[in-house]
């Protein structure tokens, strides 16, 4: 009658179930992986200067994907500071960044993303004009930093925006020179542009805000400094081509405008021609400044058509660039104008002048908020508020240390009446494991008498064990030489003979080592190890050239390098693995062996390209009798027993012995013996 199993199949199925989850896990976890290395990718061709690349990458990424909190803020950060040329589509990604860090633990774990987050939603209502906000988030980006972390000249500079939006020339300038100074101590951060960008620009800025404070001197100064850096950071490859050409067209902007503030119309006009030729592919409203400044210049000098075609030329990129061109309308209005006053056209004259004196006020309007921040203040106030959450926050530690420590006493007092309740007991317990630790005690003691005399049984048996095979061997070799034996009998009697003497060798290697004495003392003395390296070296080539291999040594002198060390001891190791290193290497190889000296230790290495050892056998080959035994490349016989030998010897050395396979195939072993 057959048994029939109840509920067999519900294993199987959950097997299968599980089967399908870790399957599922395994792709998603890959997924992941993938993406996070995309978002690194995108990182770097950010700080290359590649950001429509950077952009076509971004926007393949699927947002729904993205599981983890990190890879989601990474994304959003990244989005912000590609997409800055939308500044509503920006400020939108950036609150959805900064909001991921409204768990606290996540924000503590993160704080370098968190600061890029702070940075970057200050710089999307600055845009937005809420500028009172953006000072909110960059203080607290500051309050973020220590004062050696080059990211605060990312922040000076910020600060210094505020001040020139505020037309305050004299402390945007020195914040400008703030901010490069601190990050020319080191390579800054990234969160908008690559870093060099705001390193470069402090310089550029820092020019353009004496030119607008009447310090032409300082400017021209800042400007040259500015021009230099971009040639050197060129020059480093630090920066790309493409990227140079944005920076240089707009220096040479400035720098038009500084030679018309001198009044040199040809070498503003040299500048600004300069500024418009410079190829800055995807950023043409670059081009709308030094357009609006030679239509000024023509105008000026009676070039009517050169002056309509730079106004002309200006407002088609205007019209393309609206978002980032409206700042310059105004000023394009007053253009206009005064081309008309030119052209002796009173009626658009005065239309045009209207014109520009209602989008002037409507500017300042826009920048009241601007105008009326105190940044001084603002920041001594934001810091007070930091200082006062700081403080409730310590008042609030302090009570949950005053908790925790009545909770400790408590929990000591308890600890303390069962401590006072299981004394006694464990006094008995003592002197229980007293009295067993004195019988066990005289067991060890028989054991080691009884392995004494049986290491003195194996020690005669092998010694005695050792004649009769030399006899059976020898016996054996001068049969081989009858004529009248046959091919088979040869073939017994040489079976015989290489049996005798694996034998006699596998004896030989016992009797050195687990049939020794392992108690008697090692004798010691300062050897050169580059000199017994070498020897053993050249009297084992021999051995080498059977197998068509050779040895070479590393050093490149023969200088000595002393430890002390038993000389006939490791001598047997050092030939050991050499001989390792010869029967597991294939022909036409080469092994290198060597000494090096360091601080604490000196190391010896015996390096082969040969069969190497197998990942099963790693945490077995140095044991006694181990199991990881194989023949070498031609055959040769293998009893696993020298590296146990080795081992030994090492630790009676104090010393120690490993090894690593090479990736190029074979194995490296290490003898390290301590100073």
């Amino acid at each position: 009658m057959k048994t029939r199993v109840l509920g067999s199949g519900f294993p199987r199925a959950a097997g299968i179930g599980l089967l399908f989850v870790w399957i599922f896990s395994a792709i998603e976890s890959k997924a992941q992986s993938a993406l996070a290395q995309k978002l690194e990718v995108i990182d770097s061709l950010v700080l290359t200067g590649e950001r429509k690349l950077a952009l076509k990458e971004h926007r393949s990424i699927d947002v729904k994907k993205l599981k983890a909190p990190e890879q989601k803020a990474k994304y959003y950060l990244q989005a912000s500071s590609l997409e800055q040329l939308d500044y509503e589509h920006a400020a939108e990604l950036a609150k959805e960044a900064v909001t991921i860090f409204d768990n606290t633990r996540f924000r503590k774990q993160n704080p370098d993303l968190y600061f890029k987050a702070l940075v970057i939603n200050g710089e999307a209502n600055y845009h937005r004009k809420n500028y009172l906000v953006a000072l909110n988030y960059f203080v607290e980006a500051k309050s973020l930093l220590k004062d050696g972390d080059c990211r605060n000249g990312v922040l000076f500079g910020k600060f210094a925006n505020i001040y020139f939006g505020q037309k305050n020339y004299e402390n945007a300038a020195k914040y400008y020179i703030k901010s490069y100074h601190t990050q020319l101590i080191c390579d800054g951060t990234s969160d908008i542009k690559p870093s060099y960008f705001f390193r470069g620009m402090a310089l550029n800025n820092a020019g353009f805000s004496y030119f607008k404070n009447g310090q032409l001197d300082s400017a021209a100064y800042y400007y040259n400094k500015f021009e230099e850096d971009i040639n050197d950071q060129l020059q480093k490859k630090k920066i790309t081509q493409g990227y140079a050409n944005i920076l240089r067209a707009i220096l040479y902007d400035n720098k038009g405008g500084l030679a018309l503030a001198h009044e040199d119309a040809g070498l503003a006009a040299s500048y600004l021609e300069k500024a418009i030729n410079m190829p800055v592919q995807g950023d043409d409203f670059l081009k709308v400044p030094p357009f609006l400044k030679l239509a000024k210049l023509y105008t000026q000098s009676g070039q009517i058509k050169d002056a309509e075609h730079a106004l002309k030329s200006s407002m088609a990129i205007i019209s393309r660039f609206k978002e980032q061109s409206q700042q310059y309308y105004p000023l394009w209005v007053k253009r206009k104008a005064e081309l008309f006053k030119k052209t002796k056209q009173a009626d658009s004259t005065l239309a045009y002048q209207e014109k520009y004196i209602v989008l002037h006020d409507s500017v300042d309007a826009a920048e009241h908020e601007l105008y009326s921040i105190d940044v001084a203040k603002e920041l001594e106030m934001i810091h007070q508020r930091f200082e006062l959450n700081q403080l409730r926050q310590d008042d609030k530690v302090r009570r949950m240390y005053v908790a925790g420590l009545i909770e400790f006493v408590l929990f000591i007092a308890i600890i303390f009446v069962l401590v006072y309740l299981h004394l006694r007991k464990t006094r008995k317990l003592h002197q229980e494991a007293v009295q067993q630790n004195e019988t066990i005690k005289t067991t060890i003691a028989d054991l080691e008498r009884a392995n004494k005399n049986y290491i003195r049984i194996m020690r005669v048996m092998a010694h005695d064990l050792r004649n009769p095979l030399s006899g059976m061997t020898g016996i054996a070799s001068a049969l081989l030489y009858e004529e009248e034996l046959d091919e088979e009998s040869k073939k017994l009697l040489k079976l015989i003979e290489t049996t005798g003497l694996h034998s006699i060798e596998m004896i030989n290697e016992l009797l050195k080592t687990g049939l020794g004495d392992e108690d008697a003392p090692v004798e010691t003395q300062e050897v050169d190890l580059v000199a017994l390296v070498y020897d053993s070296m050249e009297l084992l080539q021999f051995k080498a050239k059977e197998k068509q291999q050779n040895i070479v040594f590393d050093n490149k002198t023969l200088d000595p390098i002393f430890a002390q060390v038993n000389y006939e001891k490791i001598w047997r190791v050092v030939n050991n693995l050499i001989v390792n290193a010869i029967k597991f290497s294939y022909a036409n190889n080469d092994i290198h062996v060597g000494v090096t000296a360091y601080n604490a230790s000196t190391v010896v290495y015996v390096k082969d390209k040969g069969m190497g050892v197998p990942e099963q056998d790693k945490d077995s080959i140095f044991d006694m009798f181990t199991n990881a035994k194989r023949t070498g490349t031609n055959g040769e016989q293998a009893f696993g027993l020298g590296l146990s030998i080795s081992k030994k010897v090492m630790e009676k050395h104090q010393g120690k012995i490993w090894f690593e396979n090479n990736i190029e195939g074979g194995s490296t072993f290490f003898l390290e013996f301590p100073k």
